[in-house]
């Protein structure tokens, strides 16, 4: 086996995240039945090793479980349809989004603060810690993919790009979710909710605190650590897998500027090691992998429905408000009046 091998597998035994809450024989525990329970119990499975009271929870400032207004998600008349008939949400794999730089940014993002950091940090054991960290950074990046799954949502309620990208053509809604629906998502095990960063100066701000606080935390958890740089270039491994987690989710905060127009909030789910819990579904050039995140209790859970751009207004908004009004999930549903069209 040669290094590249050897380094290959390494990392892809360290990344050993639980694909799902089963024993070695991958039976699923007594009282999982069905998808949305193991889908819970993955979550918590995964949560209850990398969670815990330590510096890395100070980054909690970059993401809320009380959202103080709604936000509003982009989709078709059958995902509206699949979201309440089945009481759930399809949460899309981040590395299959249409921004083709989804985590790179912040990749790159962060190997620029490490620079000054490797050329001149006094502190022995912070500028191993970084270093490793980097390497660490590359490594992971190039040769297994950790999946973070995304739940994208904005602050626009109507916006023209919005239409365009995230909604087909006639057939498309702006679902307003409400502040107790985000708060019950946003508290889901191991899930986080959290306003996207455009501009450089905060994404270099966010990106210096998770590093600070990855620092912190090694110093205060893994006292034995300090001064074996020079024996285990691996040595702080160990402290990057327990929050791969943390250290993901404040990364898939990072956007693209030329995204800002979005306004994008996302509720961010675990990190897992690979695809085998997924569920897949078609899209516009390959097949794309989806965890289901159950919402619970529907009624009134919408504080609005918004029609976009269609031919037949009238039309469509009598039967949204009737199938809406039966399921009694939304009061308000009215037109984005927008005189776009592309039929």
């Amino acid at each position: 086996m040669n290094k590249k091998a050897r380094t290959c597998r390494a990392i892809n035994e360290l990344l050993c995240i639980p694909r799902y809450a089963a024993d070695r024989d991958g039976i699923p525990p007594s009282g999982v039945e069905n998808s949305q329970n193991m889908f819970l119990a993955a979550t918590i499975c995964y949560t209850s090793q990398v969670y815990g009271d330590n510096d890395m929870r100070l980054l909690d400032s970059y993401f809320t479980n009380t959202p103080k207004d709604c936000l509003y998600h982009y989709t078709s008349f059958s995902s509206l349809l699949g979201i309440i008939s089945n009481k759930e949400l399809w949460i899309s794999d981040v590395h299959y989004m249409n921004d083709s730089r989804e985590m790179l940014q912040a990749c790159e993002a962060i190997e620029h603060l490490l620079e000054p950091i490797l050329a001149f940090e006094q502190d022995s054991d912070k500028k191993a810690l970084m270093w490793q960290f980097g390497k660490w950074l590359s490594n992971v990046r190039n040769y297994t993919r950790g999946h973070l799954f995304i739940f994208s949502l904005s602050e626009q309620m109507s916006i023209l790009s919005q239409w365009r990208s995230y909604t087909p053509h006639g057939k498309g809604v702006s679902i307003g979710f409400s502040r107790e629906l985000l708060s019950r998502l946003a508290t889901s095990p191991g899930f986080r909710l959290g306003r996207c960063l455009y501009q450089k100066k905060e994404q270099e701000q966010l990106l210096s605190d998770l590093l600070e606080k990855l620092w912190e935390t090694a110093r205060t958890e893994h006292t034995d650590l300090r001064g074996r740089y020079t024996i285990d270039k691996y040595s702080y491994t160990p402290v990057f897998l327990k929050h791969a987690t943390t250290i993901y989710q404040v990364m898939a905060l990072v956007k693209h500027e030329a995204f800002s127009e979005e306004r994008e909030w996302r509720l961010i789910s675990p990190m897992y090691s690979d695809l085998s819990p997924c569920n897949f579904r078609e899209g516009k050039s390959m097949l794309i992998p989806y965890i289901k995140c159950p919402i619970g209790q529907m009624q009134n859970m919408f504080s609005s429905v918004l029609l976009g751009p269609t031919p037949h207004t009238e039309l469509a908004l009598e039967s949204l408000t009737a199938y809406l009004a039966n399921s009694k999930v939304c009061d308000t549903i009215v037109s984005c009046g927008i005189p776009y069209r592309e039929w």
